[in-house]
C-alpha cells in the first residue's frame, strides 16, 4: 500500500555506503528473514510511497548494487564515502529531483523499520508540515527521519561522520511517538545482529 497524497511528494535516501569496519563484513547484506538488509529497507520504502527512491553505496558498491537491481529505485556512487556520513547525505541530497517538498533518510541496517512507520511519518508531514518528523520511543528518538524542503541547506553544511541528527537543534523537531521500542535497535556487531535477531523470533 503507497501513502497516496495529492499535497505532498517525499523523496527517500538510504544510507548504504559504509564498509562496515566494526562488523568485519558487509552489515547491508546481512541476512534478514531470507533476504539482504539492503533489500528489505529498500523495499518497505517502496512501499510505503517515498519516490523517488536513492541508495546512496560506497564500500561493497557493486555487491549493494546487485542487491537491489531488481527494484524501481537510482543507485548512486558516494567516491567520498570515507569521510564519513555527512558526504551520504549531501550525495543523496543532490540525486533528487527539484520536485519532493521533503526528504527521509534510512539506515541500510535497519531492516526491521516497517512501512506502517513510512507511512505514518509522510502522512503526518502531509498534515503539519514541520521541518523535521520523527520518530519517538519514551524519551528516545529514532529513525527514520524526514526533512522538510526548508532543511536541506542546513543538511549540505554538515560535515564529518555527523548525519542529519547533528542540524535538529537548528529546527522544529514534531514527534512521533512510537511503542515498539525495537524501532530503536540498528547492527554495528555481531552482537547487536544476535539481539535483533532475538527481539523478532516468533514466541514459541
Amino acid at each position: 500500500m503507497s501513502v497516496k497524497s495529492p499535497n505532498v511528494k517525499v523523496g527517500g535516501v538510504i544510507l548504504a555506503a559504509g564498509d562496515s569496519e566494526r562488523l568485519g563484513r558487509p552489515k547491508q547484506l546481512l541476512n534478514w528473514q531470507g533476504e539482504p538488509f539492503i533489500t528489505i529497507v529498500a523495499r518497505h520504502a517502496l512501499e510505503a510511497g517515498l519516490s523517488p527512491l536513492v541508495v546512496v553505496t560506497g564500500a561493497n558498491r557493486g555487491l549493494v548494487e546487485v542487491a537491489v537491481c531488481d527494484l524501481s529505485l537510482k543507485t548512486i556512487y558516494n567516491s567520498q564515502w570515507a569521510e564519513g556520513q555527512s558526504t551520504s547525505v549531501k550525495a543523496g541530497l543532490r540525486a533528487l529531483p527539484d520536485d519532493p517538498q521533503a526528504v527521509m533518510f534510512l539506515l541500510s541496517d535497519q531492516p526491521h523499520i516497517p512501512s506502517q512507520l513510512i507511512r505514518e511519518l509522510i502522512q503526518r508531514y502531509a498534515m503539519n508540515r514541520a521541518p523535521i518528523t520523527a520518530p519517538k520511543v519514551g524519551e528516545r528518538r529514532g529513525n527514520p527521519v524526514l526533512f522538510g524542503r526548508e532543511t536541506f541547506h542546513a543538511l549540505s553544511r554538515v560535515t564529518g561522520d555527523k548525519g542529519g541528527r547533528a542540524i535538529f537543534d537548528q529546527f522544529e523537531v514534531d514527534w512521533l511517538v512510537w511503542q515498539d521500542e525495537r524501532i530503536l535497535m540498528d547492527v554495528d556487531s555481531l552482537e547487536d545482529l544476535e539481539k535483533l535477531q532475538r527481539a523478532y523470533l516468533p514466541e514459541e
